[in-house]
Order: C-alpha cells, then structure tokens, then sequence
C-alpha cells in the first residue's frame, strides 16, 4: 500500500522556503512559524534587552541581539557574516554589514558547497528582520556548521542600534 501523500504538492507559504523543502527541513521552518517563532531560538519575539545570548552548537542553531552579534564579531576573528537577502536588497536603504556574504535563501541550499570550507567557523546569519535568517541558521546547522547564529530583529534591529 502506498502513502497518498505527496511532498511534491506542498506548496511552501513562503518563497523563501521552497529551497528549504529540498534540504528536508520545511517541517522545522513550517513548526516554528505554527509555533510563533520570528527567529530561531527567538521565543517569538524580540529578546529582553540585554538577555544572554542563545549559544549555538552542532546541530544546534543559537541566536544574538545586535550588541551581541558586534561583540561576537569583535572577539572571534574567525566570524563571518551571511546576508540571505535578495540581490534587490542588498544596497537598499538599510545597506548591508561590511564583509559579509549574500546568499539568498533560496538559493542557499544549492549553494552550501560554496561554504564548505567555513563549516567550523562561527557564521552570523542576517536578513531584513530575522525571519529568513532563522530559517537558514536551522539549514546550515542541519547541515553541520558547528557555529550558526541568526541575528536578532535582523538589519532593521542592527541599523536602530546605530551599527
């Protein structure tokens, strides 16, 4: 007997999440959305000012409020920045964060061989406002970055912090 179910005929509620869908992990992004998580890690809404950071791990995706992410940024030279942004975005009104790297998550699961080499560097994952980088930091720690962080409120929460 053959399960009726087809994953071909889900339609993700999200563009961005189509790429998700090929790496096998639209049922996590879908869950946190059900769940009311923005961000992972996030409890669904901006963290306490000054709340202690959610520390990634393997397999584990953590999350950093801006003054977090610019102290991490500071204290591990190893750190890079991913934009998982539209090229459209990337030099808007809200810029981007100087030296990162621009993947869009849609993209972002068919071009993790790009990244291969940064797998055991701590990554901070950034996008408009947290969303889209949630998502990508349970991609890339699904996929065996030791260190993914996703940024807090994203760049509208980096920018109102004065960075």
């Amino acid at each position: 007997m053959t399960d009726e179910r087809s994953t071909q005929s889900a339609r993700p509620a999200h563009k961005g999440l189509q790429g998700l869908a090929s790496a096998g992990l639209l049922a996590i992004a879908i869950a946190l959305a059900a769940a009311g998580c923005t961000a992972v890690g996030g409890g669904g809404g901006p963290a306490a000012e000054g709340a202690p950071a959610i520390h990634a791990g393997p397999g584990r995706p953590g999350v950093l409020e801006p003054a977090q992410a610019r102290a991490y940024l500071a204290q591990h030279p190893r750190t890079w920045v991913l934009d998982v942004r539209e090229p459209e975005e990337w030099n808007n009104e809200l810029g981007h964060i100087e030296g990162s790297i621009q993947i869009p998550l849609g993209e972002l699961p068919a071009r993790l061989g790009e990244l291969e080499s940064r797998k055991q560097d701590p990554v901070i994952v950034v996008c408009r406002s947290g969303r889209r980088s949630g998502n990508a930091v349970v991609l890339l720690a699904g996929s065996g970055f030791r260190e993914a962080y996703n940024l807090e409120g994203g760049l509208l929460a980096w920018r109102e912090a004065g960075y």
